[in-house]
């Protein structure tokens, strides 16, 4: 299924399952303050140009200085028909969720997060309550990820493959160092 989508490009990467507020000053971004709560669109990572998430915009909230935009990800999309400030997108379904390596891994990650101060506490309670795609997005969204590798993780349908990407990230990670900073090989 196709729809033609507002798109907004965005220097943070959002992922399903995921919820963002951000706080925009002044408005920097093109079109943001065309927005309004409920409206679903596409948020693209600045300098892709064939995906995004499918984002819905929950609340604005007015402030003195600007406004806060909490956005909630929906789906991974690719773009089929790119223009100016709408895009025609195809929704990306999660790939291997149930794979039995993937239920390894995601064992393996549920273990291996107690070791990276900073992260969420939720993080830990979802484990095993969540679908591993979803809670491995979580995961990738808190982790402090260069922006390719965090484009490189929403590009990825399959859930293998970012299981695969996180557990050698964070079997590699000592306490004493700072938190992994790439999960994919250039």
């Amino acid at each position: 299924m196709t729809d033609r989508l507002r798109k907004i490009d965005f220097p943070a990467v959002l992922y399903p399952g995921v919820y963002m507020t951000v706080h925009v000053g002044e408005p920097c971004l093109p079109g943001l303050e065309l927005l309004t709560p409920g409206e679903v669109l596409v948020m693209r990572p600045e300098g892709h140009p064939l995906l995004g998430c499918l984002v819905r915009l929950d609340f604005i909230q007015q402030m003195a200085h600007g406004a806060n935009y909490k956005f909630g990800g929906l789906h991974r999309v690719v773009f089929e028909n790119d223009g100016p400030w709408a895009v025609e997108v195809q929704t990306c379904p999660d790939r291997n969720n149930d794979h039995p390596e993937v239920l390894e891994h995601y064992q393996r990650l549920g273990t291996l997060i107690r070791q990276v101060p900073g992260l969420p506490g939720d993080l830990q309670k979802l484990h095993l309550r969540a679908r591993p795609g979803i809670w491995m997005d979580l995961l990738t969204f808190n982790l402090p990820l260069s922006q390719p590798a965090r484009v490189w993780m929403l590009a990825q349908t399959d859930v293998l493959q970012r299981a695969q990407r996180l557990v050698a990230a964070l079997e590699n990670y000592r306490p004493s160092e700072k938190p992994p900073a790439k999960v994919y090989a250039n």
